[in-house]
């Protein structure tokens, strides 16, 4: 395969599903992202992306949509990202992140709504990665990062700045364990006398903060900076006046999604056996600030992913079960939870990679995104028990578009020793079965299939136009049917797992959907590591193309920044001969391996160096199978820069194409 496909009509016909979904040159976004609804309700930010050329990281801006008439318009001037619209509590004010002063370092704006005046906050030398108004409205929380810091796979996974601009491009890089570069902060903002307080220093690291009442901060901290330091994180008050921090809650396993009660004497967070920084998906715990006691809430058996208080009792959550999306409002005192609001083949906050709302003044009411497979997005206010659509997004015919492209539906078999498992089948309008059909093996391997918009992936738009069908599966360890069920891959990653995959696959061809002899296998992260794992333990597959894969456990945990992905998930130590970590290595089976294979990598990525698939790679040429190394030199855990984009996805699609034609 060719270096340059710049030229190649799938290239291009690729480039434009991208043009199009995104309005390029139209100043119209096709989405919006980080919503936030105003004190009155009556306005919601967002971050949207305007688009002018298909270059590099897309510029984003801030919006303001009114939720009676639908209007929107357009508030910030970039040049480059503008992003996380926080309201002041008086309503006056948008606090906003933005990287204008220097691409990619961001900074906070704030914006007055009346006068349209900005004011620029910088925290030298830093960049921040959040802003929280105080509850009085007088100073703002902000988490600033140092240029050397590690970012999870959620953020591409890599190490956000490696080298100082000042210093010649021939210095090396110097690695001395933990240094001043990798630390994050915790800073005060003043908003009357616009003066800055540094209120954390080095050896406590906090991954998210949020207020605590107006005299104190919660935040889930390390005593160490590194990205696998995240795994063993607690929560930490500190007090505002004399800056001491004070641990008040050690989970068993991760936690995120942290909220403060308005008094600041409960908080609520999520536990879960977790992959990745981000991706916390599980049990609802509320925690006294007074006395460190924590409580497991009954969330019906959904994982959640978003909690909000919106009184000292009332805590509005949202998450996953099974195949559902789940709108809820617990009740702090009894901690049991009341729907309001379940979807199926709809989903929240589909637009980023968990359920998320925005919660209004009263308890239970919020504004929303929504989206399906092929349904576009949409804001919604859910208020008194009624969910209600006050504006359309995505470009103009996109429902018809998406319609004529394609339709969903959930998938339920069963495993080989009785489990029932679920995920969803997306198939093609055009042609009828059996088909050729990809699996695509989700990233996590805690995380799972939802329904978010096809339209938005050049790449999902081209294999179902294509006339390929596409197998979602949420084999076990995946998320939304509990924590008994996300930890039947500890120590198992490869086993049952794999098997729930060749299990729905046999049921897919039984049912007269696939072609045994078409059958693909992709997947980025855990998917690389199924899609790279599974070929050798069966050879049905016709065509694999592996991203982002872990192929030898052992340089895995040597080289990555989170090692204990590892431990967690093999439960053995890599310095035991024949162990898990040999045993469940794809590249010790390379012999096997007889199906064609495209192995991804980006250079900049820590959480599965691309060194993992270059040795997968290897290992197949030297066993004699075919094999292509697809090496991006700019991209981390996964392609996420134009026109990286769109020579990925030609890539992949040729790569099936070739090997098991539609």
């Amino acid at each position: 395969m060719q270096a340059d496909l710049r030229h190649t009509e799938l290239f291009k016909r690729i480039q434009k599903a991208d043009a199009d979904w995104l309005q390029l040159g139209a100043h119209q976004t096709p989405d919006l992202y980080d919503i936030a609804l105003s004190p009155d309700g009556r306005t919601l930010a967002g971050s949207g992306v305007f688009a002018e050329a298909l270059e590099g990281t897309l510029p984003q801006r801030i919006c303001l949509v009114d939720t009676a008439s639908g209007e929107l318009k357009v508030v910030s001037s970039g040049p480059s990202t503008d992003l996380a619209p926080k309201w002041s509590p008086d309503g006056r004010r948008l606090a906003y992140l933005s990287d204008r002063d220097e691409p990619g370092i961001a900074q906070l704006c704030l914006l007055d709504i009346a006068s349209k005046a900005e004011t620029r906050v910088t925290v030298k030398g830093l960049w921040l990665e959040y802003a929280h108004w105080s509850p009085d409205g007088r100073s703002i929380l902000l988490g600033a990062a140092e240029r050397g810091v590690d970012l999870s796979g959620f953020q591409g996974g890599y190490t956000f700045q490696t080298s100082d601009p000042s210093l010649p491009d021939w210095t090396p890089q110097v690695d001395i364990g933990v240094d001043d570069s990798q630390w994050r902060s915790l800073w005060i903002y003043d908003v009357a006398s616009a003066a800055l307080r540094r209120l954390t220093a080095n050896g406590l690291n906090p991954w998210e903060a949020c207020w605590a009442g107006d005299k104190a901060i919660a935040c889930i901290a390390s005593d160490n900076p590194h990205e696998n330091d995240w795994y063993k994180a607690s929560v930490r008050l500190i007090d505002l006046a004399s800056g001491k921090a004070r641990t008040v809650y050690t989970p068993k396993d991760q936690i995120g999604w942290l909220s403060a009660s308005p008094s600041g004497r409960q908080l609520a967070l999520v536990a879960s056996f977790s992959s990745d920084r981000q991706s916390t998906t599980g049990d609802l715990m509320i925690v006294s600030l007074q006395d460190g006691s924590a409580r497991r809430a009954d969330t019906n058996g959904a994982d959640i992913t978003f909690t909000a208080w919106q009184s000292e009792t009332d805590i509005l959550i949202a998450g996953i079960r099974s195949l559902e999306t789940v709108l809820a409002l617990c009740d702090a005192r009894t901690a049991r939870s009341r729907e309001l609001w379940t979807g199926t083949e709809t989903t929240l906050g589909g637009e980023r990679f968990f359920p998320f709302v925005s919660p209004a003044a009263a308890p239970g009411d919020c504004a929303v995104t929504m989206e399906g497979f092929f349904t576009p997005q949409s804001l919604a206010m859910f208020r008194g028990g009624e969910m209600k659509t006050f504006r359309r997004l995505g470009p103009p015919g996109a429902e018809a578009s998406l319609a004529a492209l394609g339709r969903a539906e959930p998938y339920r078999w069963k495993a080989k020793d009785g489990l029932e498992i679920h995920g969803w089948l997306l198939r093609p309008t055009k042609g009828s079965g059996p088909r050729a059909l990809i699996v695509d093996v989700h990233g996590g391997p805690v995380w799972s299939w939802r329904p978010t918009c096809a339209g938005r992936s050049s790449l999902y738009v081209t294999l179902l136009q294509d006339g390929y069908a596409i197998f979602q599966p949420n084999v076990r360890g995946s998320t939304g049917r509990g924590q008994e069920f996300a930890r039947l891959v500890a120590g198992d990653m490869g086993g049952g797992d794999a098997q729930d995959i060749l299990s729905g696959l046999d049921q897919l061809v039984a049912d007269g959907i696939a072609d045994p002899k078409r059958l693909g296998v992709t997947g980025v992260s855990y998917g690389g590591i199924m899609a790279a794992w599974i070929i050798t333990q069966d050879t049905r597959f016709a065509a694999s193309v592996v991203v982002s894969p872990v192929t030898d456990y052992v340089s895995e945990q040597l080289t990555s920044h989170i090692r204990g992905f590892c431990e967690n998930f093999l439960l053995d130590d890599y310095k035991n001969p024949g162990g898990e970590y040999f045993k469940r290595s794809a590249i010790m089976f390379a012999d096997r391996v007889k199906t064609p294979t495209m192995n991804i990598c980006g250079a900049l990525d820590r959480n599965c160096p691309a060194v993992q698939a270059i040795e997968f790679h290897r290992a197949l040429l030297q066993h004699g199978v075919k094999s292509t190394l697809v090496h991006y030199p700019k991209e981390g855990h996964w392609v996420q820069h134009h026109p990286a984009i769109a020579d990925y996805g030609a890539r992949v699609v040729t790569w099936f194409q070739e090997h098991m034609p539609a």
